[in-house]
């Protein structure tokens, strides 16, 4: 696709009209006709200022594509697939984290357990609330494993939304 088709194609996509996109570059109408139509091409400045306008990087603009841009709407449909794919996984996660982390939460509240450690010099500590459930029932790795679970999915949903 050449440069004049593209500024078209864009244009279109953003709802504009010549009138519109001449205004934003303080520039004329038949100039951006003339771009469209390829008989003349935008300037550096009018270049960089196109890409802001359409979101697009300036390689875009300048370099040349096929007509057929199946492989971009592929692409673009293959992020978003994977976006989602995250978003749900993610979402998941944290479900499962935080379910996780409540049971044992709510075993120790139904069965309370202390728990004591003795040392040779005499001094002895007494663990209690969630602290000695887990030390009773050996499942502190546990526990961390499924809060783990739970900030992983916190990141996967964080980052699948800021990659948009």
């Amino acid at each position: 696709m050449m440069l004049g088709e593209k500024i078209q194609s864009l244009r279109k996509q953003q709802g504009m009209t010549q009138e519109q996109l001449a205004t934003h570059l303080s520039i004329t109408r038949q100039t951006v006709s003339k771009w469209e139509l390829g008989e003349s091409e935008p300037d550096i400045a009018s270049l960089v200022r196109l890409s802001e306008i359409f979101g697009v990087t300036t390689d875009h603009l300048l370099k040349d594509v096929p007509r057929n841009t199946q492989f971009l709407a592929t692409h673009t449909q293959t992020s978003k697939r994977a976006r989602t794919t995250a978003q749900w996984l993610g979402g998941l996660l944290v479900l499962l984290g935080t379910l996780g982390t409540l049971t044992f939460w709510i075993l120790s509240i139904l069965h309370p357990a202390d728990f004591g450690i003795g040392r040779p010099d005499g001094t002895h500590t007494l663990y209690t609330g969630l602290q000695g459930f887990l030390r009773t029932w050996n499942a502190v790795g546990l526990f961390w494993f499924t809060a783990a679970v739970g900030a992983v999915g916190l990141c996967l949903l964080f980052l699948s939304r800021r990659t948009k």
